[in-house]
């Protein structure tokens, strides 16, 4: 059969190599030096806790003008 000849060790298919194989060097990549992904969300986890601690005082003064 033609498809028997792109076996790598008689497990995985080529195709199934070309898929997994970038996420493989990814998953290594991010697990080594992971700066590459934080510092893309950096940003939005910035405006994230700033928005929290506004809503935070924002309920700590209502609940001060409700005693």
């Amino acid at each position: 059969m033609q498809a028997e000849k792109y076996k790598v060790d008689g497990y995985l298919d080529y195709r199934e190599v070309i898929t997994l194989g970038p996420l493989v060097v990814l998953t290594i990549l991010f697990g080594i030096y992971p700066k590459l992904v934080l510092d893309l969300s950096a940003v939005s986890v910035a405006q994230l806790l700033d928005n929290y601690n506004h809503a935070l005082g924002a309920a700590k003064a209502a609940a001060l003008l409700a005693h």
